[in-house]
């Protein structure tokens, strides 16, 4: 799989095949059973009120929290996270998540599989085991823009989740593109998955071009050529995560065209 694109609402609402996480329903938007590829993304949602309890995984996960309020329960902590924070859970490490605010939690998971293969099956857990490292990582939005292309200044910008010297499966975090910049076709070494926070774009992937907005999710493979033009009347913002399991984690960014600022319409 080298290019991967769906909506959100072109997918439907289905349970967990696994009683840990019945509390949950599960809209699953890229994976491809049976492989190993490098990810599993799709989105979750808990009812008000509700909780998963201690569970743990073999694949690393990270959560990206779309709407409502969790409370995040792991080794030896608790979190309280809302819309825009990010949780990463370490590969057999326990956590728990209940829903707290008056409305559903509604939130992103990533499974990194590139190693483990794609059966994500869920243990229960008695208890977490006590932090002897940070195991875990917390982020949200308080977090500073970074430049992605110097000469665009911030007009193309994220804030990053996780590449910060952790040696982690995957590096994740926010881009946004204001209205009408153009993103500079490249490749990298590393699989990548964009899922679309808000904005309209079009996303170019290999030979493919994809009109993208709030609830577009796409998968991009490694060594793939790719790049955005910022369309709409917002930022086009996007949630990323690369997959570092193989490739690693020096992201070797290499334009493949001349680097331009703004879109340029061409019929």
């Amino acid at each position: 799989m080298n290019d991967a694109h769906v909506h959100e609402d072109d997918i439907g609402w289905t349970s967990p095949p696994d009683p840990v996480r019945r509390a949950l329903r599960l809209k699953p938007l890229l994976e491809e059973p049976g492989a190993s590829s490098p990810f599993i993304f799709g989105l979750a949602e808990l009812p008000a009120g509700a909780a998963v309890p201690l569970h743990a995984t073999r694949q690393a996960e990270v959560d990206h929290i779309l709407s409502g309020r969790a409370r995040v329960r792991m080794a030896g902590t608790v979190v309280d996270l809302s819309e825009g924070s990010c949780v990463y859970h370490p590969p057999g490490s326990a956590r728990a998540i209940e829903s707290v605010g008056p409305e559903p939690l509604r939130y992103s998971y990533t499974f990194a599989t590139e190693r483990l293969g794609q059966t994500i099956d869920p243990t229960p857990v008695a208890k977490p085991a006590p932090a002897s490292d940070k195991t875990w990582l917390s982020w949200d939005e308080t977090e500073s823009w970074v430049s992605v292309e110097a000469s665009k200044g911030l007009r193309i910008r994220v804030k990053r989740l996780m590449d910060r010297g952790q040696r982690r499966e995957v590096i994740a975090g926010i881009g946004e593109l204001d209205p009408g910049v153009h993103y500079t076709r490249h490749f990298h070494d590393q699989p990548e998955i964009y899922y679309i926070r808000g904005g309209e774009g079009i996303v170019y992937v290999g030979d493919s071009k994809h009109r993208v907005r709030r609830g577009s999710a796409l998968y991009i493979g490694g060594g793939v050529v790719h790049g955005a033009d910022s369309i709409g009347r917002e930022p086009l913002a996007i949630f990323y995560v690369y997959g570092c399991e193989i490739a690693g984690h020096d992201v070797n960014w290499t334009p493949v065209e001349e680097i331009y600022t703004d879109v340029r319409r061409t019929g």
